[in-house]
C-alpha cells in the first residue's frame, strides 16, 4: 500500500515509529520527511541536507546521516528533536 508518491531519490532507510514513517531524499539538496502510516501529504522535518541517508527515530528525535557533497560537512550525523 503506497504511503506516498512523488518522493526522489529515496535514502538508504527507513525508521518507523508507531503513527508515521521517516524517510530521506537523498539529493544534494534533501529532505528528511515524516509521512503518517494511514497515508497522505509528506511533512517536511528538514530541508537543505547534503545527501541524507540512514534514518533512525526513537520517542524524541529523529536522526539521519548526510554524506555530503563540498567537502566540509562529509561524515555528519544529524538530530531533531521533535516531541
Amino acid at each position: 500500500t503506497p504511503l506516498a508518491t512523488g518522493l526522489d531519490h529515496l535514502g538508504a532507510g527507513i525508521a518507523l515509529d508507531k503513527t508515521s514513517a521517516y524517510v530521506t531524499e537523498r539529493t544534494a539538496s534533501g529532505r528528511v520527511l515524516k509521512v503518517p502510516l494511514s497515508g497522505g501529504a509528506p511533512e517536511t522535518l528538514a530541508e537543505g541536507q547534503l545527501n541524507p541517508g540512514f534514518i533512525a527515530v526513537e520517542d524524541t528525535s529523529v536522526y539521519w546521516t548526510n554524506f555530503g557533497s563540498d567537502g566540509a560537512s562529509n561524515g555528519t550525523v544529524m538530530r531533531l528533536t521533535q516531541k
